[in-house]
């Protein structure tokens, strides 16, 4: 593990941001003296002048109140006493400390982190946790940077083939919505059951993106909602296109009811019917990908829907005051298949 904090400094050479964090790594895990002065100094040199990067970005991830905020000022990111609280430490832990247990997916899919002041910054770039550097904010986030099924992708040459259809029982509505500083997300204490042929999965939490992640022959879509499934094989999400057009009620309700700061989860209302949001035509393409969070874990069965629904370009604009962009761009195939159910 120690080895493997010097070869991510090494690594980092062109972040200087994402090199102090992981040569300070280096010094707390006692292997600084492996590190030679030279390039100590010039690593220094380079952290140093993006000091003021590392003071806003600790203003975002730092509790206001946390004492590893306020040396700040005559920081040097690389002569840290061992052992103190330091303020890149706090970048690390805030993000260690996220959880999703809600949704029992991921250890730190949902990124919730209350200690932690977030901003959309995780999904803006390029910024030192932009989604560019997620492979190297922790050693459990490596597939970011080095999956080969990372998700979203840009949906070409598709291949029809005989797919099961989708079995769809939502009857139950979700008992929380939040807003976790990356999107509006709904939460469910226990969700209905979704069956992709003989495979049962249960809804944990459906959210938004804006612009869309996916793309279909090139051309992203307004917005895209993720209906995140979990079962005993891992995660299935459906993913579905939005284009500006008819209003639609319930996407009309939730921008009207939606939190517009940061907080705690709050009951839903309702009214929110999450089946209302689907299309009546139910053709899909699907192909094995990643969450498009870190940890970015290859564990998907991605389900994204051919045909988008409609919702009021008001309403798209409501949601975009909130999060101009959280998607995240669109990432290489690498030769998967992506099947697609029938006539779309």
């Amino acid at each position: 593990m120690q080895g493997k904090f010097l070869a991510a400094a090494n690594a980092k050479r062109d972040n200087p941001f994402l090199e102090a964090v992981a040569l300070h790594r280096v010094k707390q895990s006692g292997r600084e003296h492996r590190t030679g002065n030279a390039d100590r100094m010039a690593m220094r040199d380079r952290a140093a002048f993006h000091i003021d990067d590392l003071r806003v970005q600790a203003e975002f991830f730092c509790d206001s109140n946390d004492n590893r905020r306020k040396g700040l000022i005559d920081l040097d990111p690389l002569d840290v006493p061992s052992g103190s609280a330091s303020a890149l430490e706090c970048l690390l832990d805030c993000w260690h400390r996220t959880q999703s247990e809600h949704a029992g997916l991921d250890r730190r899919y949902a990124l919730g982190d209350e200690s932690c002041h977030r901003s959309d910054a995780l999904l803006v770039g390029p910024t030192p946790t932009g989604p560019e550097n997620w492979g190297g904010l922790d050693a459990a986030d490596a597939a970011c940077w080095a999956g080969g099924q990372q998700s979203p992708i840009d949906i070409t040459a598709s291949t029809s083939a005989r797919q099961p259809p989708l079995r769809i029982n939502w009857s139950k509505r979700p008992d929380t919505i939040v807003n976790n500083g990356h999107t509006i997300q709904f939460d469910f204490a226990e969700g209905d059951p979704l069956h992709i042929g003989d495979r049962r999965y249960a809804l944990k939490q459906f959210h938004f993106h804006h612009p869309s992640e996916h793309l279909i022959e090139g051309k992203q879509f307004a917005m895209e909602v993720h209906f995140v499934h979990a079962g005993t094989n891992g995660l299935a999400v459906i993913g579905m296109l939005m284009v500006a057009g008819k209003p639609n009620a319930i996407f009309k309700k939730i921008v009207s009811t939606m939190p517009q700061e940061k907080g705690l989860p709050v009951p839903a209302n309702p009214a929110i019917d999450p089946g209302e949001l689907l299309p009546t035509q139910r053709a899909y393409y699907h192909y094995e990908g990643s969450l498009t969070t870190p940890p970015c874990s290859e564990t998907v069965d991605w389900i994204v829907l051919a045909h988008p629904i409609e919702v009021d370009k008001d309403d798209i604009a409501r949601f975009a005051k909130l999060y101009p962009m959280n998607a995240r761009p669109v990432q290489n195939r690498n030769r998967r298949f992506i099947l697609s159910s029938g006539p779309l």
